[in-house]
C-alpha cells in the first residue's frame, strides 16, 4: 500500500523513489523541446527551399529571407515554451491540489495534519496560477516578436510580395482561401 509519506517521497522527490518521477520529467520536456525545434525546422525548410531553388532571387535577398525565417522560427520555439510552462503550471497545480486534498481526506478539522492539507491545497493552486500566467506571459511575448518581424518584413523595400508571403508562410493560407472562395455556398431559407 501506498502511504502518504512515499506518496509525498515520490512527488516532492526525496528520496530514493523520487529520482523516477524527475527523470519521468526531464525526458517529457526534453521530448517537447525536441519536437518544437523539429517542428520550427520543418517549417522553415519549405521556405529555404524556395530560396535555393529559385535562381531569380539574389543572394542578398536569399540572406535576408533566411534572416526573417531565422526568427519566426525563435519565435515559434518560444511560443511553445510558453505552452510548455502552462503544462507545468497545470501539473503542478494539479498534483499539489490531489496531495493535499489527500491529506485533508485523512486529517481531522483542527488538527496539523488537516492544516497542512489545506495550506498544500492553497500553494498548489497559486503556483499553478503563476506558472500558468508566466507561461501566457512567455506566449504573448513569442506573439509580439511574431508581429514585429511581420512589421519587419512587410515594410522591407528588398522584398516583393511574392517573397513576404513565403517568409510569412502565407503561401500556403494564400492557397486555402482560394480554394475556399471558389466553393459554392449554399444558402438555407
Amino acid at each position: 500500500m501506498l502511504s502518504l509519506n512515499s506518496l509525498g517521497d515520490i512527488i516532492f522527490l526525496q528520496g530514493g523513489a523520487g529520482s523516477l518521477p524527475m527523470l519521468v520529467f526531464v525526458v517529457i520536456v526534453a521530448a517537447a523541446i525536441a519536437l518544437l525545434v523539429r517542428q520550427a525546422r520543418q517549417n522553415a525548410s519549405t521556405s529555404e527551399a524556395f530560396v535555393v531553388a529559385d535562381p531569380s532571387i539574389s543572394r542578398q535577398i536569399s540572406a535576408l529571407m533566411k534572416r526573417y525565417k531565422d526568427a519566426y522560427i525563435v519565435a515559434t520555439i518560444t511560443n511553445g515554451f510558453g505552452g510548455i510552462i502552462k503544462g507545468i503550471g497545470a501539473v503542478i497545480g494539479g498534483v499539489l491540489l490531489l496531495v493535499g486534498l489527500l491529506i485533508v481526506g485523512n486529517g481531522r478539522p483542527g488538527d496539523a495534519t488537516f492544516a497542512m492539507g489545506v495550506v498544500i491545497v492553497a500553494a498548489g493552486v497559486v503556483s499553478g496560477v503563476w506558472f500558468y500566467i508566466a507561461g501566457v506571459l512567455v506566449s504573448a511575448q513569442a506573439q509580439i516578436l511574431k508581429a514585429s518581424i511581420d512589421g519587419a518584413v512587410n515594410s522591407s523595400p528588398f522584398l516583393t510580395n511574392e517573397h513576404r508571403a513565403t517568409i510569412m508562410s502565407l503561401s500556403e493560407g494564400v492557397k486555402a482561401f482560394s480554394h475556399f472562395t471558389n466553393r459554392r455556398t449554399i444558402r438555407c431559407r
